[in-house]
């Protein structure tokens, strides 16, 4: 008989022991999260609501149904003060219901349909949100029922936080209920409720409703149309915002032909959208409609738009309020190639003298952006004049605004009308005192080169362009440098390299020291695009001449730039820098400069 392999069994037996201490270790784990679900304290609470995937594991579908779900459900009349933990109940019961499956999932409803009475809106989201999870998974019909049962009950709950939630649940559960007469009374009882917060949630959700029903959607219209003439502005609000919705479920319905779509358009949206554009009480009403107008109108098409849309604009623009105004003129820019923009341009240029500053930087923005969509002849007569006059605004912002969108002007309007009116503004602003306007002229430079082109922009900009190298503000002065470089795609290579000789000899002659360090800048923001020859040339002598100035300031951005371009330099060059750094190094008097100088000097370009 052969002996027993002793050793294998013990190993066998030791594999078996340490899984099951490990069953029992999990179990136990586990009782102690569900005792702490009675715990007085919340942290304990709050872990053991967050590990419920854990313990339904462990107890499985059927003992998480008949005994965890009941033991929740109790919970929540011990922390309904605690809006954290219910947050996070809501949240991980609904985690649970691809856990439980179809078959089960139905018995979440109870807990959180508890949940859905908080007061608290984030409580209140998580519970709707579970439900609808629970909604998706339950197929059986009685079960389907159930569910349905559950949002009668909220939607006559006497607490307007049941009502709400069952606001949200109805629109997303329509096409899963079977009584088509109960559900659709219930829609109408929640759009008649005497609380305005249930009101607007089911104003909030007439978009989902519409989309779930899809045709015909005849009780939604009613609803959104009775909706709109409710007393409170937030339920008008809310119902305006699914004006888009319904129009293009009306526009895509395959039953109607189109003069049938056109005019339940008419009736159903366009007519109360105009009304709400002149309610005279809520300009928040009005703003919501301005906000809309843009999608709306490429919904319905040109022809509709140009009869319902371009009456709504008029009143819009002739608005009180100066949100409503700046709204609107925003809107125009992307509404003005359905509507005709010669129509409403003499309202939009009269308010070049609104006395709100956000209306006219919108002003700016839209004058110049529906150039290319007016009569040119129109525009130039009518529109430029008023876009020059923002060109002169006296507020900063506005005159900014006007010229940052200048260029579908230009693009617009021709060369010779650019001639007569673009150029003199512009040249009004190069000499503004606001420096922002400045800058905004300078960042402005190489576009307009590349719309006036080489000769024009050299005969009446390059003198300005130039001039603003040495403007008294150092970020205008840092932009025109940079200018430079983009300038030599339009104005070319020639042109280029003559400016930067001349400008780097002409700064470092100046007799400010604020000027001199610019030709030190400029070498920096031009050593890459320009010709090595003509740098050592030209321009590396100017600088190293530099190394005399009696600004430590300048003397030691010598040094900087000569370790920057050793790459690049020429043996002579080498060597008149490296006797440049050493002389700095030995004899100047300045800490700082010294410093550079032999950080330079250790460069492997001067230290071989």
């Amino acid at each position: 008989m052969e002996p027993l392999d002793y050793k294998n069994t013990d190993e066998d037996l030791d594999d078996d022991a340490s899984e099951e201490f490990e069953e029992l270790d999990q179990i136990s784990r586990v009782a102690l999260l569900i005792d702490d679900l009675n715990n007085e304290d919340p942290l304990a609470q709050q872990n053991s609501i967050e590990k419920l995937g854990t313990i339904v594991q462990v107890l499985g579908k059927h003992r998480t149904v008949d005994e965890l779900v009941p033991m929740l459900t109790e919970l929540i009349d011990r922390i309904d003060n605690n809006s954290e933990l219910l947050m996070h109940l809501a949240e991980e019961l609904g985690n649970l219901t691809e856990f439980l499956g179809s078959d089960l999932c139905i018995e979440l409803c109870k807990p959180l349909e508890l949940i859905c009475a908080a007061d608290e809106n984030m409580v209140r989201n998580k519970a709707q949100e579970s439900l609808l999870k629970v909604c998706e998974f339950v197929e059986k019909p009685n079960d389907l029922t159930e569910f349905f049962e559950l949002v009668e009950r909220l939607s006559k709950g006497d607490l307007f936080s049941m009502r709400i939630a069952s606001c949200y649940l109805l629109a997303s559960t329509y096409k899963k209920t079977f009584n088509s007469e109960v559900r659709d009374k219930l829609f109408k009882d929640l759009s008649e409720d005497d609380t305005p917060m249930v009101r607007r949630a089911i104003a909030k959700n007439l978009g989902i409703f519409a989309q779930e029903i899809k045709y015909p959607i005849d009780i939604v219209i009613e609803s959104f149309k009775t909706l709109l003439g409710d007393q409170q502005d937030a339920v008008k609000i809310e119902s305006l915002k699914n004006s888009c919705i319904l129009a293009r479920l009306i526009n895509e319905d395959p039953s109607l032909s189109q003069e049938e779509k056109e005019k339940r358009l008419e009736e159903d949206i366009l007519i109360t959208v105009v009304k709400a554009s002149e309610d005279k009480k809520s300009w928040r009403l009005r703003f919501a409609v301005a906000e809309l107008l843009d999608e709306l109108t490429h919904i319905i098409g040109k022809d509709l738009a140009d009869k319902h849309i371009k009456p709504a604009i008029e009143a819009l623009i002739s608005d009180s309020e100066p949100e409503v105004k700046s709204e609107i003129l925003l809107k125009v820019i992307e509404i003005v190639e359905f509507v005709k923009p010669d129509l409403i341009l003499d309202k939009i240029i009269a308010l070049t003298s609104d006395t709100s500053q956000h209306v006219r930087e919108s002003l700016a923005e839209c004058i110049c952006k529906i150039a290319t969509h007016v009569d040119t002849e129109m525009y130039v007569s009518k529109a430029l004049p008023a876009m020059c006059q923002l060109m002169k605004d006296t507020t900063t912002e506005v005159r900014v605004c006007a010229l940052e969108n200048i260029e579908t002007v230009t693009k617009a309007i021709g060369q010779e009308n650019i001639n007569l009116h673009i150029i003199p503004a512009l040249l009004e602003l190069t000499t503004d005192k606001q420096w922002r306007v400045r800058y905004g002229i300078a960042q402005f430079f190489p576009k307009l080169a590349s719309i006036f082109g080489k000769d024009l922009y050299i005969e009446k900009m390059e003198k300005i362009s130039l001039d603003f190298l040495s403007d008294n503000v150092f970020k205008i002065r840092e932009q025109s440098m940079k200018n430079l470089v983009d300038l030599k795609l339009t104005l070319g290579e020639e042109w280029f390299e003559r400016i930067c000789k001349e400008k780097v000899r002409e700064f470092s002659r100046s007799d400010k020291c604020s000027i001199r360090i610019l030709s030190i800048f400029l070498v920096r923001i031009i050593q890459d695009h320009i010709d090595p020859d003509i740098l050592n040339k030209d321009i590396i002598p100017v600088v190293v001449g530099l190394k005399d100035d009696s600004v430590p300031n300048i003397k030691f951005n010598v040094a900087k730039i000569l370790d920057e371009l050793s790459s690049l330099l020429s043996r002579e060059n080498i060597f008149i820098g490296k006797s440049a750094l050493s002389s700095l190094k030995d004899s100047d008097s300045d800490e700082d400069v010294k410093y550079f100088a032999t950080k330079a000097l250790s460069n492997e370009t001067f230290s071989n």
